[in-house]
């Protein structure tokens, strides 16, 4: 009796969850909850058109809905009360800068991540010392409700702790001088904070996580496509389109074109315009596993007559040394291998000094700078003069200058970085084996497997 008892509970929930995915395509609308008010970048009005809304999350319920063959439409709620309007059953998912936490699991079934976030904190310009979270004790911060960043401040205890139910309105009392400090998802602060004159990203971010999307529990097959959705989404490389058209990187002047195939080299060919001025990869794609054939990839750059930088901060230089299989430069996130130990935040750029800037459209390396008393870069320091143009510049404009003792940290992880790649490379293929013969798994993607298409690539 009580096995048939569990067996028609469960058929109960699935074919509710059945009963939901007709009647959204039935209905032709994919219903998405979210907050409009102060919701940038996620979803908000549009300054030139106010009755419209845009944002990074607007674009992806509509990009979600299209893989389902309908249209998308808006739920305005309020951010902290989205969950029980789900369960109430106001809209059909919760879209909106939604973290994967184990509260929001327990109440509500969540996807696959689409993006990934972290912490970060913002105070008014000329306030000092307060860059790390341990520095908000005793001091009145403000926190969106309901959110990550109010249950960190909780845990950590000893902070004058203010909640409100919206964005915008702590950052207003922050500039007030009400509060001392606000602690906010990043992209929220990038959008709001670092174009106000009154106020600063202080410290670095923190407490990295993810965006999911929220369905009720029992909507199991809502759920599944909706991972399915967001998979497609990752590999069409729609996902980094979005996101890029949120950033606006325009306004630094900045254009990008996404390859949609990284292994065809006709699109590459496709993406070079006039004015493209470098292309650029990881070598062993995040989370996707795909290797890059540096090499054919480095040849089609070239061709056009600019540089290859990649990514290599996954394979790290005692796997992969890009520069001997035609890259230009290499970018490497030290924080993740090269450190191995996560107590230091930094990064490192390789020039192989190959690359002839005087051949191409790059005059800020070739004509005379008029910040170094008409200095010409390419002239003065030859197979340098990239790198140099980085040290001058970069660290000049943008600060991103390490401190000795985070390179200090940074030496002693490399001491060790053979041995921890040899485990990691060892420990992660036979994870990846087994993961590979189980039943319940239908996908693995991992070069070092015979059955990958990176195989031959990976051991070039």
């Amino acid at each position: 009796m009580i096995l048939c008892a569990l067996f028609l509970a469960i058929s109960s929930l699935s074919s509710r969850g059945a009963d939901q995915l007709k009647e959204i395509k039935t209905r032709g609308v994919l219903r998405w909850g979210g907050d409009a008010e102060g919701g940038a970048p996620y979803v908000y009005p549009d300054p030139q058109k106010p009755e419209h809304l845009i944002g990074f999350e607007c674009d992806l319920a509509e990009a979600l809905a299209a893989k389902l063959g309908v249209k998308a439409k808006m739920v305005q709620n309020q951010w902290d009360q989205l969950v029980p309007a789900l369960e109430r059953g106001n809209f059909d998912i919760i879209l909106n800068g939604l973290e994967l936490t184990p509260d929001n699991q327990q109440r509500i079934a969540m996807s696959l991540p689409y993006f990934i976030y972290a912490e970060q904190i913002v105070t008014r310009r000329y306030t000092d010392g307060l860059a790390r979270i341990e520095d908000l004790k005793t001091k009145p911060v403000g926190v969106l409700s309901s959110s990550v960043a109010q249950r960190l401040l909780e845990e950590m205890r000893g902070v004058d702790l203010r909640i409100y139910p919206g964005n915008v309105e702590s950052l207003r009392d922050l500039r007030a001088k009400r509060i001392e400090a606000v602690v906010m998802d990043l992209p929220i602060a990038l959008h709001y904070a670092r174009s106000d004159p009154a106020l600063k990203l202080s410290g670095a971010s923190f407490a990295p996580g993810y965006y999911g999307i929220g369905v009720r529990k029992p909507e199991v097959s809502l759920l599944a496509v909706l991972n399915q959705a967001i998979t497609e989404l990752q590999q069409e490389h729609a996902l980094e389109r979005i996101w890029h058209k949120a950033l606006k990187l325009p306004k630094l002047g900045i254009e990008v074109s996404f390859v949609d195939d990284p292994d065809n080299l006709d699109d590459w060919r496709a993406a070079i315009r006039p004015n493209t001025k470098l292309l650029f990869a990881e070598t062993l794609g995040n989370p996707r596993g795909n290797v890059l054939d540096t090499r054919a990839v480095a040849d089609v750059a070239h061709e056009a007559g600019v540089p290859l930088i990649v990514d290599n901060t996954v394979p790290t230089p005692y796997l992969l040394r890009p520069i001997e299989h035609g890259a230009d430069i290499v970018v490497h996130s030290a924080t993740k291998f090269i450190g191995g130990h996560g107590t230091s935040i930094g990064g490192v750029i390789v020039d192989s000094g190959k690359f002839p800037w005087d051949k191409g459209h790059y005059p800020h390396i070739t004509e005379p700078s008029k910040q170094y008393h008409g200095v010409k870069f390419h002239e003065t320091f030859g197979s340098l003069a990239y790198i140099i143009k980085c040290r001058v510049d970069g660290l000049r404009d943008f600060g991103g200058s390490m401190a000795p003792f985070n390179s200090f940290l940074f030496i002693q992880g490399l001491e060790t970085l053979p041995l921890r790649m040899q485990a990691h490379s060892k420990n992660g293929l036979a994870v990846a084996k087994f993961l590979e013969g189980h039943k319940s798994v239908t996908l693995v993607n991992d070069p070092g497997l015979e059955s990958s298409v990176y195989r031959a690539e990976s051991k070039k």
